[in-house]
């Protein structure tokens, strides 16, 4: 049996005390270098869209539309971002950033694979506008119908 003379714990008790008060210097600190401001919440937007109530990819080639133009306005009229553009026959898509809980509205448009416009502009005057309320923390959802009628 192997018994610690006094001066070898206390020779322990020395070199753990010292590499405890060593860890700050090696990491151990913490900096939290956030905002004091919590970035306001926002909320995701998904626009849908059909062809005369179809959801068929064939119905983009029928109408020779392969995109959808799209743009978002705050209730101050204001564009939100730029055009946002996605393939005709997707049906949907989800804006790139968060918005703003508030009003909203949009204008939207098939475009033909040269960039010409191939139906009237959903949302423009004299239409009523696609007006949709955005929410905190929340996915909202706004559907486009292009009948028939809509394309020129």
């Amino acid at each position: 049996m192997r018994y610690a003379l006094p001066w070898q714990s206390v020779r322990r008790a020395v070199a753990a005390a010292s590499i405890l008060a060593a860890l700050p210097l090696f990491g151990a600190c913490i900096i939290d270098n956030t905002s004091s401001t919590p970035a306001a919440a926002s909320g995701d937007l998904v626009v849908t869209w059909d062809i005369n109530g179809s959801i068929d990819p064939s119905s983009c080639n029928a109408h020779v539309a392969s995109t959808l133009n799209l743009r978002i306005y705050d209730s101050n009229d204001q564009q939100v971002g730029g055009a946002y553009q996605q393939t005709c026959s997707a049906f949907s898509t989800s804006l790139p950033v968060g918005l703003s809980p508030g009003t909203y509205s949009l204008e939207a448009e098939l475009l033909d694979s040269a960039g010409n416009v191939r139906t009237t502009t959903v949302g423009a005057p004299p239409a009523a506008l696609v007006s949709f309320y955005i929410y905190a923390n929340q996915t909202t959802t706004v559907a486009v119908t292009f009948p028939d009628s809509s394309f020129k």
